[in-house]
């Protein structure tokens, strides 16, 4: 009976704790999005030295809770509640992009492998304060797929908006009253002063057009310098692709090659071949290089290297410099086509094939320009270039001396 008794007051004890409890209320979601960089801390406030309640992945879905100014609060898929800013929050929109920017990394060939050798952060577009969602680690390779030339921005560029608001109502307009009684006549407007041209004549001096002239050209010749940067697209190993900036790379194509590339930087390489010297398998290359920074193009130069088995080093086959050239180089060893631009904006192609130590030009033909894969990224490369009439090829070194030869003759 006592048994009973106590089991009876503590579950009314229990009873009672539970009415007195404040009930929990759960904040509803008005929104949901995607944590961008590779971790992001939680705050519990918005105040200096706050405490972090929980640390977020690339990737994690997360459901918005309150929004002030440019951070809001989010709620973690285990529950934890915090503060952090929305810069590093993407919108659903921006995930799908990303992940779809992954698949489309992954059908594109590759125009050589590059070494990191220094931890590397991988953007979503080429610009520094795009989204960093991944770090290669130094020393890891990655293929290169494509290229770009981005304004360096001081600021970064303002956030998407994560919370769409839906836009206010309209407001009822009330029906205007017609008044009963008769509009007024406007005055008349008054007329000039007799002295007006005397009240406009001033103290200032009459001279002063080209003080501001020479202002205004000084302003012009002390505008800020604008900088270029380099960004290269590329695939790591584990799938992931995005933008990092080119000088961190250092393209794997060996060192007794690469002394070759007399400060140039190259921007892909490709094999043609192979030869057994003594036993010893030696390659031959062609790669493309940029003399400098900043082109909107890929490269301004390609180059054939061959193995000479007799002299046991590398020597070029073929050379062609001055070039205007774009992404991707078509290989089909030892057959090979380059995609070049002429001075008047219209495409060609180049193809060459490697006939032994020989690099023989194969024909030339009308191209379109460059596909871009990537058109769905925010920086582009700008508006197409405007439709010109191809021109035709002009005749080789022969076509023009028997060209020279004839006009001799006539004269003679």
């Amino acid at each position: 009976m006592r048994l009973c008794l106590s089991i009876l007051i503590c579950a009314a004890a229990l009873l009672l704790g539970c009415e007195t409890r404040p009930k929990a209320t759960r904040v509803r979601a008005i929104g949901e999005a995607y944590v961008g960089p590779i971790t992001v801390d939680l705050r519990d406030d918005l105040v200096p030295g706050a405490k972090v309640v929980g640390r977020m992945k690339h990737g994690d879905r997360v459901a918005i809770l309150h929004t002030r100014r440019r951070f809001v609060k989010v709620r973690t898929a285990s529950g934890v509640e915090g503060w952090t800013e929305v810069r590093r929050l993407l919108t659903p929109e921006q995930m799908e992009e990303l992940n779809d920017l992954s698949g489309r990394a992954a059908k594109l060939p590759s125009m050589g492998r590059a070494t990191v050798y220094d931890t590397l952060n991988m953007h979503a577009e080429p610009n520094r304060h795009a989204t960093s969602f991944y770090q290669i680690a130094p020393g890891a390779t990655v293929d290169v797929l494509a290229h770009r030339a981005a304004e360096r921005s001081a600021t970064p560029p303002p956030p998407v908006p994560i919370v769409k608001k839906a836009p206010p109502p309209p407001a009822r307009m009330k029906p205007r009253r017609e008044s009963k009684t008769l509009p007024l006549p406007k005055p008349p407007v008054p007329a000039l002063p007799p002295n007006w041209m005397e009240l406009s004549k001033t103290d200032l001096p009459e001279e002063i057009e080209p003080e501001a002239e020479a202002e205004e050209n000084k302003r012009a010749h002390h505008k800020p310098k604008i900088h270029i940067d380099d960004w290269t697209f590329v695939r790591a190993q584990n799938g992931k692709a995005g933008w990092v900036l080119s000088g961190m790379l250092l393209m794997s194509i060996p060192d007794e090659v690469a002394q070759y590339s007399e400060g140039a930087r190259i921007t892909s390489y490709f094999e043609l071949g192979s030869v057994d010297d003594e036993g010893v398998p030696k390659r031959h290359w062609l790669w493309t290089t940029s003399s400098r920074t900043g082109m909107q193009y890929d490269f301004d130069s390609f180059r054939v290297f061959i193995w000479n088995r007799k002299k046991h080093r590398y020597e070029t086959s073929y050379i062609e410099r001055g070039v205007e050239g774009y992404f991707p180089v078509d290989v089909q060893a030892p057959k090979f086509t380059v995609l070049l631009r002429r001075q008047n904006g219209s495409y060609y192609t180049k193809s060459f094939a490697l006939d032994g130590y020989l690099t023989r030009w194969l024909g030339s033909a009308e191209a379109q320009p460059p596909h871009d894969p990537l058109v769905r990224t925010i920086i582009s490369r700008g508006p197409p270039a405007p439709a010109v009439p191809a021109a035709q090829n002009s005749p080789g070194f022969v076509g023009r001396v028997k060209a020279w030869t004839k006009r001799v003759l006539n004269r003679s």
